[in-house]
C-alpha cells in the first residue's frame, strides 16, 4: 500500500519515520524542500510536486500549520 504524506514539521516527519520504519512506502511533499529532503535517508520517495507526491498513493495523510494551508494545499494535490 502506497501512502503519501504532506506536511513534513516536527510530526509529519516523526509519522514518516516510524512509517518508514514499519517497512511502509511513503512519498512526501513539503513547502520548505528540504525538510522532506531530510527523510530520503530514511527511505521516504521525496517530490518537490504535490501532484505528482499523492500520485499512485492508496492514503493521503496531511499535517499543515492551519486550515487555508490545509485548503491551498489539497486543492493543489487534486490535480494528482
Amino acid at each position: 500500500m502506497m501512502k503519501a504524506f504532506l506536511g513534513m514539521g516536527l510530526l509529519g516527519s516523526n509519522f514518516v519515520k516510524a512509517m518508514l520504519q514499519k517497512g511502509d512506502v511513503v512519498q512526501v511533499w513539503n513547502r520548505t524542500t528540504s525538510k522532506a529532503k531530510a527523510l530520503e535517508q530514511h527511505g521516504a520517495k521525496v517530490f518537490d510536486n504535490v501532484e505528482d507526491a499523492v500520485q499512485g498513493a492508496d492514503i493521503i495523510h496531511v499535517t499543515l500549520k492551519d486550515d487555508a494551508t490545509v485548503d491551498e494545499v489539497l486543492e493543489a494535490a487534486a490535480k494528482g
